[in-house]
């Protein structure tokens, strides 16, 4: 079936083959570091399969509550789009940052392939549950790049974590931090809402995750004991 007409049904199946395709895929690449006594690199794919074995289950309980029960769709290979790069995995430079920048790729892929979908499906219900896969992938993308930041500055300063003392020290802090960050991630959002308006469905997965975290930030600013703006949460630093 043309993706232009894949209904909601295929488009959980897809998307559940392609989080199991995933792990599997980090599983081979944690065989292949043991292989090589790289017992860091390693647990660090036995950990990133774990990941998206998670969210395999998740879009197989969101299958359950979305379908009637006897409904399974039937997909062939070519239905299931490759979005993970292995060649990273023979590399004799892999570095946990490496690994991560592998995993961040993989989820960039994922985005695209809903972007995609959420920009040219017929299906009304298909294209609001693209936008939403792809909101998601966003999200767990930002997620992996910013520990791949982490293992950069790891690798730069010998092995060693960033220091304890950049942690909030206090409810307060976290509020503040988590604040700043959503209006952010809002501005951005926008930003590139506005620059892929042309293109309709893909816009509007932005502007449905800026208005998303405009409501965190709302959340974020009461805990604080603040009022942020009813509309878009772009100036309210604290």
């Amino acid at each position: 079936m043309p993706l232009i007409h894949c209904g909601v049904g295929q488009l959980l199946a897809i998307a559940l083959a392609m989080e199991r395709a995933a792990a599997q895929r980090y599983r081979e690449l944690a065989v292949r570091m043991r292989a090589r006594a790289e017992e860091r690199l390693a647990a660090l794919f036995e950990f990133l399969a774990t990941i998206e074995e998670k969210h395999a289950v998740q879009i197989s309980h969101r299958t359950s509550s979305t379908l009637h029960e006897g409904s399974p769709v039937d997909l062939t290979p070519e239905d299931v789009p490759e979005n993970f790069g292995t060649e990273e995995g023979d590399s004799s430079l892999l570095t946990p940052y490496r690994a991560f920048a592998v995993a961040v790729r993989n989820e960039a892929r994922a985005f695209t392939f809903y972007s995609y979908i959420a920009a040219t499906a017929s299906n009304d219900a298909a294209r609001k549950l693209a936008q939403e896969l792809a909101k998601e992938e966003l999200m767990h993308a930002d997620l992996l790049r910013r520990e791949r930041r982490n293992a950069y500055r790891a690798e730069k300063i010998g092995g060693q974590l960033p220091p304890r003392a950049q942690l909030p020290g206090s409810l307060d802090a976290l509020w503040t931090v988590c604040l700043e960050t959503e209006r952010r991630a809002a501005q951005y959002h926008r930003a590139l809402a506005e620059v892929l308006k042309p293109q309709g469905q893909l816009a509007a997965a932005f502007l449905a995750a800026a208005e998303d975290e405009e409501e965190c930030a709302r959340e974020a600013a009461a805990h604080l004991g603040r009022t942020a703006p009813a509309g878009r949460v772009l100036d309210c630093r604290l």
